[in-house]
C-alpha cells in the first residue's frame, strides 16, 4: 500500500508533508510475573539440588549439597524467603498506589509493563494524539524533530535516551483534495525516559498520562475504531 501511494506522489510530481509521532518510552522497572511453568520449573530445580553426588570415603571428597541432617535445604519458597530477611527489610510491592487509584499522570504505576508518554492536545475536543508530534523541518531530522515534539508538548525537564535516528514504523495519509502536497507522511519514531518529569507549567498540551500498550490502544479504538487501533497494536 504504501509503495503504491509513494509511487502515485512520484507520478503527480508532489511532495510528501513530513510528520514525526515521538514515542517515548518508559521501561519495565521490575521483572514479569512467573509464569506457572517457570515456579514449577524452579521449585523442581531447588529440590533436585538437594541431592548431590556422594563419593567413597577413600576419596576424601566432601559431599555435594545441602546438610539435610542439620536442616539445610535449598527448595525454599518465595515466602519462606521473606521470612528470613532480617527485621526491617521488606519487598516493595510490586503493584503500587498509582495501579490502585488510577493514576496515569506517574511512572510509578505499571511496573512490569513498557509504559508510554500520551498527549491530549489542545483543540482536540478530548481526543488523544496520542503521542507528541510535529512537522519535520526542511533543516532538521527526524530525531531533531522528535526531540523538539515532545519538548513543546511537557517542557524541556524530561530528559530522553535516543538509541537511534531510524524510525520504527510509517503512515501514509493521501490528500482527497489536490494540494501543495500529496499527503501526509507520519514517521513514529521510539525514544526512552531517562530522566526528568513532565513540566506541568511550560507544556503545550491540555493534559497528558504514562499509559501501556492495551490502554493506548482501548483508547484509539474508542476514539477512532478497530481499524486504526491495529497500528498501535502492532507498533508498541
Amino acid at each position: 500500500r504504501n509503495e503504491t501511494m509513494d509511487r502515485k506522489a512520484r507520478q503527480a510530481g508532489l511532495p510528501w508533508k513530513v510528520r514525526v509521532c515521538a514515542v517515548v518510552e518508559r521501561l519495565p522497572v521490575i521483572l514479569p510475573d512467573r509464569e506457572e511453568w517457570e515456579t514449577n520449573y524452579e521449585e523442581l530445580s531447588a529440590y533436585l539440588q538437594q541431592f548431590g553426588r556422594e563419593y567413597p570415603k577413600e576419596l576424601g571428597f566432601t559431599k555435594e549439597g545441602p546438610n539435610l541432617e542439620a536442616g539445610e535445604r535449598f527448595d525454599l519458597s518465595y515466602d519462606e524467603i521473606v521470612e528470613m530477611l532480617p527485621d526491617g527489610f521488606k519487598p516493595a510491592p510490586r503493584e503500587t498506589e498509582a495501579d490502585a487509584s488510577g493514576d496515569i499522570k506517574t511512572r510509578d504505576r505499571k511496573l512490569k509493563e513498557r509504559i508510554y508518554l500520551t498527549v491530549q492536545g489542545k483543540d482536540s475536543n478530548g481526543a488523544w494524539a496520542p503521542f507528541p508530534s510535529t512537522y519535520v523541518n526542511e533543516e532538521e531530522t527526524i530525531l531533531d524533530a522528535a526531540k523538539r515534539a515532545v519538548a513543546h508538548a511537557v517542557g524541556s525537564k524530561l530528559l530522553l535516551y535516543c538509541p537511534s535516528n531510524a524510525p520504527m514504523a510509517v503512515d501514509m495519509y493521501a490528500y482527497k483534495e489536490k494540494k501543495d502536497h500529496f499527503g501526509i507522511k507520519t514517521f513514529f519514531l521510539k525514544v526512552q525516559w531517562d530522566d526528568g518529569d513532565v513540566d506541568a507549567r511550560a507544556m503545550k498540551v491540555d493534559d497528558f498520562g504514562w499509559l501501556a500498550r492495551d490502554e493506548v490502544v482501548e483508547r484509539i479504538k474508542e476514539q477512532r475504531g478497530e481499524v486504526p487501533s491495529k497500528l498501535y497494536h502492532y507498533l508498541l
